[in-house]
């Protein structure tokens, strides 16, 4: 392993990267054999990051949220609560 192999991982640690860190070298080798540009496989590993981080953020809301299962925005009765309507609530959503 080349020296700079063998830091990588380090420093996608260091700069709180997991996903990178978990994915770079298979991403890697996928480049390497699909001839992608140096621009592309890094766009790859930034796209992976992004939606991983997403995708624990979304999680991380929902069970903040404590909403109890099985109810859903379709279901809120929008006139029990003053000051809050539907349309304002489907902008806020989009």
């Amino acid at each position: 392993m080349s020296n700079v192999a063998a830091s990588l991982p380090l420093m996608l640690k260091s700069l709180r990267l997991a996903s990178m860190q978990k994915q770079w070298r298979a991403l890697a080798e996928k480049a390497v054999s699909e001839h992608w540009a140096p621009e592309q496989y890094l766009v790859e590993l930034c796209t992976i990051e992004l939606a991983t981080r997403e995708d624990k953020r979304l999680h991380r809301y929902l069970k903040e949220a404590t909403l109890p299962p099985g109810k859903q925005l379709g279901d809120f009765d929008f006139h029990a609560v003053e000051g809050v309507t539907q349309q304002h609530v489907r902008q806020l959503i989009n």
